[in-house]
């Protein structure tokens, strides 16, 4: 059982707006990340609340979903947005419609501390009960469900599963439970990147027939791709 937790609180200085706003096929950058895991079963939450960290907004609670119990599952969606997308979104009445899926909300009030710090307010808002994490930038919208599907085959609580296509490592990478702490001990400036250098031992690169996994979206013209 794995957490989703989607990286979308990025400003997008270079781009000119957040990327989880661009528009694509239809629907926001966000929603096309979302549309990835939609396959997937989300397990209905336990009694217990969420408690969010001092310095995170939980918006919304995971609402009651159904599964099957054959399914490769998906415990929780949480995405961490920055407070300009999540006025958007609310304006677009994109946000009322993600929250009745069951898409649970984490507002970044920090984006300059970089993408870790979105990482460590995604787990902390997290029951990290024996489950997982991938952490999907929103800027990767082109990954296949299959490769996700893959990925959950190979998850280990103590593994580190990096997707490579080509000799090429791309995302999401899956953090297995045991793992996750080792998140909380990256400097700020390196983040995931030093994880994988200081614990080499615990990563295996799973080969996936995806190019999606390394195709980012930089400029406009990177989503007219796919």
């Amino acid at each position: 059982m794995t957490n989703v937790i989607i990286l979308a609180a990025g400003e997008g200085k270079r781009i000119g707006q957040p990327k989880a706003l661009l528009p694509h096929k239809g629907a926001t950058l966000l929603e096309n990340v979302i549309s990835i895991y939609s396959s997937f079963n989300p397990v209905t939450p336990s009694s217990n609340p969420v408690t969010p960290s001092s310095n995170s907004i939980i918006l919304n609670e995971v609402k009651n979903l159904s599964f099957s119990p054959t399914a490769l599952m998906i415990k929780t969606i949480i995405a961490v947005i920055n407070r300009k997308v999540a006025d958007e979104l609310i304006k677009a009445s994109i946000f009322c419609e993600l929250e009745n899926k069951g898409i649970l909300f984490v507002i970044n009030d920090q984006v300059e501390k970089g993408q870790l710090h979105s990482i460590h307010l995604g787990i902390q808002a997290l029951d990290q009960s024996e489950a997982g994490i991938l952490l999907h930038p929103v800027d990767h919208p082109f990954v296949q469900t299959a490769t996700i599907r893959t990925m959950l085959e190979h998850y280990a609580p103590d593994r580190i599963i990096i997707p490579t296509h080509q000799g090429r490592r791309g995302h999401p990478p899956c953090f297995g439970v045991e793992t996750i702490p080792f998140l909380f001990d990256a400097p700020f400036d390196e983040g995931a990147r030093w994880v994988y250098r200081t614990h080499p031992d615990r990563i295996d690169h799973l080969d996936v027939s995806d190019p999606g996994i390394l195709m980012n979206v930089n400029t406009m013209d990177d989503l007219t791709i796919s």
